[in-house]
């Protein structure tokens, strides 16, 4: 079984906050150019789920 990094993505909204936890292999983070756009390309595999439930995504 391989290592995991865990990104968490949160947003809070008034008094709530909700987050979104994204795990991946270790091997393949660390195996990345640009650990940047690694999780750039992370956020925007996610971005449905992270509308769902409120985060939303300023550009």
């Amino acid at each position: 079984m391989s290592e995991k990094i865990t990104f968490v993505v949160s947003a809070r909204i008034g008094p709530s906050q909700n987050e979104v936890e994204i795990e991946v292999d270790k091997a393949e983070y660390e195996a990345a150019e640009d650990k940047n756009a690694y999780a750039q390309e992370l956020v925007d595999s996610y971005i449905q789920e992270l509308v769902e439930i409120g985060i939303g995504i300023k550009e």
